[in-house]
């Protein structure tokens, strides 16, 4: 269950993502649909723990997004995997840090 009460991101006098509510519930398929700019990454990002929202509610199943002990464990519920901030030097190094996401540690 995604849960999203007026959520919304500034970057200083930007709103980017202005009082978005929502509700998907468990099984149910959503997808965010727009033109480049409409503010879907910022959206997904914020409900990933990978920004800080500015203000508003949302939460992830049982998580609440914004709590900072619930953020590992809305990652792993969604089973993030983010590949636009993984360098590419090496295929252990892109597990490594795509890990460090879900507090994975490599075995050495």
């Amino acid at each position: 269950m995604i849960e999203t009460v007026n959520l919304t991101k500034k970057f200083g006098d930007l709103t980017a993502v202005d009082n978005v509510t929502l509700w998907v519930d468990e099984g149910e398929v959503f997808g965010f649909l727009g033109p480049n700019g409409a503010r879907k990454t910022t959206t997904v990002r914020m409900l990933c723990c990978l920004i800080s929202k500015t203000s508003g509610e949302a939460r992830i199943g049982d998580y609440d997004v914004g709590e900072e002990s619930d953020s590992l464990k809305i990652r792993r519920l969604i089973g993030l995997v983010p590949d636009s901030h993984v360098p590419l030097r090496r295929d252990t190094h892109k597990v490594e840090v795509a890990g460090a996401h879900f507090d994975y540690r490599a075995e050495t």
